[in-house]
């Protein structure tokens, strides 16, 4: 009896390991097919575009809440408000009960190793926790993320994103994105502030 509950325990164990495992490599998925859009083409800054002969981009190294940053804070309300929810986002209201999770989540960071993703053109990716200084000349800037949310189904999945120029600019956006054949694909991707 004892080994029948010990290789059920140790089933269960594996199951849950499993489970946390896949979340993880959803998160690495999504970022390595969206992060090269979502840098050259999706945002008013383009840091990839306007990057002026820079060659590092710097990433944390944690997915983290949302409610960090203060846009984030006012959102809650725009999310119960159907009317609302699609003017302000402009996405069907499907995508509400992730909007409502990113903006009450106050979970704890979770780590990611940014060398787990994928190179973006010749750009040289790295750990911005892990850097002695964030400054250097070849900077093209800072990124950080949210924890990502999926919808039951794993097909849908929003986060919140910023991007720090140094201290010259900086923008942070709500992400939509959507599993279209085998890889993601950025459905809307709403700017909350710029500067």
């Amino acid at each position: 009896m004892k080994t029948k509950v010990s290789n059920l325990l140790a089933l269960v164990f594996a199951l849950l390991v499993s489970c946390q495992t896949s979340q993880s490599e959803l998160e690495i998925d999504i970022l390595n097919d969206i992060l090269p859009e979502l840098l050259s083409e999706y945002s008013d800054i383009a840091p990839l575009k306007y990057s002026h002969g820079a060659r590092t981009l710097f990433i944390y190294d944690s997915f983290t809440s949302a409610l960090a940053d203060s846009s984030i804070k006012d959102l809650y309300s725009r999310t119960m408000n159907t009317g609302d929810f699609q003017m302000f986002f402009e996405v069907d209201t499907i995508w509400r009960p992730l909007v409502m999770k990113l903006t009450t989540d106050d979970s704890a960071p979770k780590s990611f190793e940014p060398s787990e993703l994928n190179q973006i053109k010749e750009y040289e990716i790295v750990n911005a926790s892990k850097a002695v200084r964030l400054q250097k000349q070849s900077t093209i800037g800072v990124s950080r993320f949210s924890h990502i949310f999926f919808s039951e189904n794993k097909t849908r999945a929003c986060f919140y994103y910023s991007f720090l120029c140094n201290s010259e600019c900086g923008e942070g956006y709500i992400v939509f994105a959507e599993k279209v054949g085998k890889g993601w694909k950025i459905a809307q991707a709403t700017n909350l502030w710029v500067s």
